[in-house]
């Protein structure tokens, strides 16, 4: 059979004409050394005329074009409704179910389809054509013993064929060789590498290579719109005076929070807390018109309007209490305000924010993820409070991937996550777990993969590596922040460096690419540590990379509970089936 290009074909690619479609099929089995384009589009630029400097873009279309390695190409003008040639209007094909006529002259069409592919054939073939070009027009609704009149000069009888020529597969090859021999064809000695060419030419194959960078900002607009659900629930919340709203990391809790403050903020100031700076630092650049939303952590929030700020973690918690309690102290001037990370505040701050809220008559919402308690593991008792109760649980964030290595630890079933994006859009990529020796070799390894990244379009902001370890405890410290190849880590978010900070100060942020270090024996040896490791991997948007000194059979019996893992193939195949990550070597950096 001969080769159609296309491959595949509906009925509405032939416009609906029952004689183009009933051709394709006929010439669909020519012998397989024919090649046969079918709809052909084309366009090119030319010169109203020798004179003038203005040019238009002349537009084409060839609805067959027969290729033969051996003999050439003959390029057909299909008609199939009702056609004619008079003295006084020339070719006139009128549209049989509307009965509009139009003037149109088919040779002339095919011949303008055969010059522009021969002059891309004769620029492919360095200026001279190894085949011959032919044009020819097929009457598919006519009979050529009962047309009437004469055809036109140049519609010679030899190009012109008819329904007579689509009776069968052999009348139809009878018909294009006599329009070879009419054209005085001369054979070529045909070649692979020739007829690769004339498909290179007349129908080249594209396809996108998304870049890594405008994958970043397409992955960045989608997470910043809204989904449906979460435009539902803000809708709702305009009739809940308060509200807790629960979300596993990566559903647009932040996004969310801000919205409604936003809303709020139309008419009234509100306080938004959050439990980090450098959450708080991001929402003040991020929304910088929103002037009547006042941004704070609440030792932030304590040391604004007490002017003191206490360094010992019991010293602020004190602290921020009586300020709470003493709140009518200060004349705090917010109706409204909106917690997110909730999870984290302690329950009395919590209460009595509460309760500040309801003194003004304002609003008060808390946005959480109970799965996130990295400051201890405890059940909110604030919750007991709130009459309403939210969810959000479709994941807009991460990739499936990305999504599934984080909740395994802390025994989320994969199959009640919800996705926005169910992954990359260059197909399934599942995070890298890569083994080192020692500090040294991780260090050239952190390197390289951020060069990568930068190699491949990403900013330095979307690039951020997390330690699982307190502040203080990883295997890095600022001796060794001048990483190999000119990398340099900060510990401040500027566009000087790559950040390299703690899961916890990282918390309610995300970045394209998450590099996540200082994973050992005790990442997996408890629940809170396990919540570090959702809250950690959770931050990355596309990419995620894990780096670890243990061994695989250190690693893997942790991970699992199993201390039976003795040899390392067993070691690293638990690993990979408990964390569904790629067991990553040299080669993926």
């Amino acid at each position: 059979m001969a080769i159609m290009i296309p491959g595949m074909e509906t009925k509405e690619d032939f416009n609906f004409s029952g004689g183009e479609l009933l051709l394709y099929e006929l010439l669909q089995q020519l012998p397989d050394d024919y090649y046969v384009f079918h709809s052909t589009h084309w366009n090119e630029q030319r010169r109203r005329n020798e004179y003038s400097a203005r040019k238009y873009v002349q537009w084409g279309e060839a609805d067959f074009t027969i290729f033969h390695p051996s003999y050439g190409f003959i390029v057909f003008e299909v008609k199939d409704g009702l056609i004619s040639f008079s003295r006084e209007r020339g070719w006139i094909q009128t549209n049989r179910s509307n009965g509009t006529d139009k003037t149109i002259d088919p040779m002339d069409q095919a011949e303008r389809s055969k010059y522009y592919f021969l002059d891309r054939i004769k620029a492919r073939f360095g200026g001279q054509s190894p085949y011959t070009f032919c044009s020819a027009v097929w009457f598919t609704a006519g009979d050529r013993a009962n047309i009437e009149g004469n055809l036109p000069l140049n519609y010679k009888e030899e190009i012109v064929l008819w329904s007579n020529d689509l009776q069968s597969v052999a009348a139809a090859e009878m018909a294009i060789r006599r329009i070879y021999r009419f054209y005085d064809v001369r054979k070529v000695e045909p070649s692979e590498e020739m007829t690769s060419k004339v498909l290179d030419t007349l129908t080249p194959e594209f396809g996108v290579v998304q870049t890594m960078r405008s994958r970043t900002l397409a992955v960045k607009a989608l997470f910043r719109r809204m989904t449906t659900e979460q435009m539902y629930l803000l809708d709702y919340l305009e009739e809940q005076e308060e509200a807790a709203i629960h979300g596993v990391a990566g559903t647009g809790k932040t996004v969310l929070a801000v919205q409604k403050a936003k809303s709020l903020a139309q008419t009234d100031r509100v306080l938004f807390l959050c439990f980090n700076r450098f959450l708080k630092t991001h929402l003040e650049e991020t929304c910088p018109d929103s002037t009547s939303i006042s941004f704070f952590t609440l030792d932030g929030l304590v040391g604004a309007f007490t002017g003191a700020f206490s360094q010992s973690p019991d010293e602020r918690t004190d602290a921020i209490s009586e300020f709470l309690m003493d709140w009518d102290e200060y004349e705090l001037p917010f109706k409204h305000i909106v917690v997110d990370e909730g999870q984290d505040f302690a329950d009395i701050h919590l209460q009595l924010l509460h309760d500040i809220a309801q003194a003004h008559h304002g609003n008060f919402y808390v946005f959480y993820d109970r799965n996130q308690f990295v400051q201890g593991l405890r059940y909110p008792e604030w919750l007991d409070k709130m009459d309403c109760r939210l969810v959000l649980s479709r994941n807009c964030r991460n990739t499936k991937e990305i999504a599934i290595t984080s909740t395994r630890p802390i025994g989320i079933d994969e199959n009640r996550i919800r996705m926005r994006r169910e992954s990359t859009v260059d197909g399934v990529i599942k995070p890298n777990l890569f083994f080192v020796e020692d500090k040294s070799t991780l260090k050239e390894y952190l390197g390289r993969l951020i060069r990568k990244y930068i190699a491949a379009g990403l900013a330095g902001t979307d690039i951020v590596v997390l330690s699982m370890k307190p502040e203080g405890k990883s295997i890095l410290t600022e001796g060794d922040f001048q990483l190999p190849g000119n990398c340099i880590l900060t510990k401040s978010q500027n566009n000087n460096g790559i950040l390299f900070t703690t899961v916890r100060k990282f918390k309610g942020l995300e970045a394209m690419a998450v590099i996540c270090i200082d994973i050992d024996s005790e990442t997996f040896e408890n629940d809170r540590n396990r919540n570090v490791f959702y809250v950690g991997t959770s931050r990355a948007m596309s990419y995620l990379d894990l780096i670890t000194t243990t061994s695989p059979e250190e690693l893997a019996a942790t991970i699992t509970g199993n201390d039976s893992y003795h040899k390392r193939p067993q070691a690293i195949k638990a690993i990979r089936d408990s964390l569904r990550v790629k067991m990553a070597s040299e080669n993926d950096l």
